[in-house]
């Protein structure tokens, strides 16, 4: 969701996330809040990006109250320098606003606009409707970026039938 908030409007380019998780591969990088200087200039010449996103996410679950909590660094990948952290807390319920806040605080830290009424109606609709149709999405996306196209298929009749309006969810379903 993140990604489709930051590249509505044009102002952002960003990577497909199939070659970010190639890229991933192809550098050995794992999972990390931040990378040096030396790492993102590999990262800058394998997807030609300026700037790198990364972070983590908690959902704290029922038990936590449908908690959730991202935290996102974003990185010069010409400098190696951290240009700004942002962190947002909501619920599971509130999570397309929680993205939407982040993605907004994202583009202040590249001191660009905030997208338009009309581009922020647009992003709603290729946006699910409810958070488990999201999960799925997701996940299934997640199942399809690493070759898996049976279980990222599973998980796709998931997102379609939580919500049978969301098109992403039918275009992902259709390349697994």
């Amino acid at each position: 969701m993140l990604t489709t908030e930051l590249g509505t409007g044009g102002q952002i380019r960003t990577v497909a996330e199939e070659n970010v998780v190639r890229a991933k591969m192809d550098l050995s990088l794992s999972d990390a809040d931040s990378l040096a200087k030396d790492t993102l200039t590999r990262v800058r010449n394998n997807l030609g990006t300026d700037y790198v996103v990364l972070g983590s996410f908690v959902d704290l679950g029922k038990e936590g109250g449908g908690q959730v909590r991202v935290d996102l660094r974003l990185q010069d990948a010409r400098t190696g320098e951290t240009i700004g952290v942002v962190s947002e807390t909501g619920t599971e319920g509130e999570l397309f606003g929680l993205v939407s806040r982040a993605g907004r605080d994202l583009r202040r830290e590249l001191a660009i606009d905030n997208i338009s009424e009309a581009e922020a109606g647009n992003l709603r609709a290729a946006i699910a409707s409810n958070a488990e149709a999201s999960r799925f999405y997701a996940e299934g996306l997640a199942k399809l970026r690493v070759f898996d196209a049976l279980a990222a298929r599973d998980l796709l009749e998931k997102a379609v039938a939580a919500d049978p309006n969301y098109a992403l969810a039918h275009s992902a379903l259709s390349a697994a």
